[in-house]
Parts: structure tokens; sequence; C-alpha cells
């Protein structure tokens, strides 16, 4: 299944390469995919999370430094995106 469009699986790739967290995040009234691609993300090798993780605490963000994190906001289901 594909989840993203080529143009964001690039910058999804560059994140992944460069160790940057992405945030999942979207509407919580309806299944967008959000854990899907997630889950799929973290199959790739990526520091994935989703934003109810960061707001209850169970993942954090590194403390120290700078650093870069990559948003991907889902609107609609995954199915109709790409």
């Amino acid at each position: 299944m594909r989840l993203l469009t080529t143009a964001q699986q690039a910058l999804v790739a560059l994140a992944i390469q460069h160790g940057c967290t992405i945030i999942i995040d979207g509407d919580r009234n309806y299944p967008t995919g959000k854990s899907t691609l997630c889950e799929e993300l973290k199959k790739q090798g990526a520091h994935a999370v989703e934003t109810w993780e960061l707001e209850e605490g169970g993942v954090r963000l590194p403390a120290e430094g700078n650093h870069v994190t990559l948003l991907i906001q889902l609107n609609r289901p995954l199915s109709e995106s790409v």
C-alpha cells in the first residue's frame, strides 16, 4: 500500500537518513491512518511518533541541543490522499 506521494516519500527518506524525529498528527475524531503510517515508518528505521505519545509523556523528544523534526499532518484518510 502506498501511503505517501513520491515527494513526501523523498522528504521522509531524508528525515530518516539524518535521524530526524517524524511526528504524525491529524484529526482524532476518525481514523486517518496515523498509527498505520507511524508503524510503517518505524519499519523503515524512522524515529516516528504520534502526537498523543508526546502529549501523554510516553515518548520524549531529545532534551539537549537543537534538533529537527518533520511533522506529517493527516487531514483525511491515507487511502484518499495518494
